[in-house]
């Protein structure tokens, strides 16, 4: 099913490379499937989208990256780019310090499958939360502009955010029901 782990950098920060693209759509589309039921089940509920995105996105880190004490937001980013492409989700690193990275989430397969749903956007968020407080666990993935049909998503992976920042999954769920 997978190849052989191969090792990155001069560090130990391993990856294991998706040898079937496929399989890993298929998993996603089972997930937020499953999120679609579960929403509709519990009474339109959105928190049931996002903890299920989280939890795939938990998934994926756990069956895919491993982390070892010297992985850095830098190695984070290329290592999540480079797992996420299979799903044909891309992300644009605009700019980077050692505890912040700007992004722009530039594609969103389940957007176009189906039909910019707003509940795709929260699942895709959900996911790209989950994967990254996997990999840092004090961290917060700050979204500071949803996606539109003209523009990406704007977002920050922050390792050290401010107490504003810990409330946007919040502001997320809000922004989603109102649609």
């Amino acid at each position: 099913m997978h190849e052989p782990v191969t090792t990155m950098k001069q560090h130990q920060t391993h990856v294991e490379t998706i040898n079937d693209p496929d399989q890993l759509q298929a998993w996603r589309e089972t997930a937020f499937t499953a999120a679609l039921q579960k929403y509709k089940a519990n009474h339109d509920n959105i928190e049931t989208i996002l903890q299920t995105g989280e939890a795939f996105g938990r998934a994926i880190h756990s069956a895919h990256l491993t982390r070892t004490d010297e992985w850095d937001l830098d190695d984070w980013c290329t290592e999540a780019s480079r797992l996420l492409a299979p799903l044909g989700d891309a992300f644009s690193v605009t700019h980077a310090q050692s505890d912040v990275v700007a992004t722009f989430l530039r594609r969103n397969p389940l957007t176009h499958q189906h039909h910019n749903d707003p509940l795709d956007a929260l699942f895709t968020y959900g996911t790209l939360r989950g994967l990254f407080r996997s990999a840092f666990p004090d961290g917060e993935l700050v979204l500071t502009r949803p996606t539109t049909t003209d523009t990406p998503a704007s977002l920050y992976f922050k390792l050290h955010p401010s107490s504003l920042d810990r409330l946007t999954r919040e502001r997320v769920k809000e922004s989603i029901s109102v649609m």
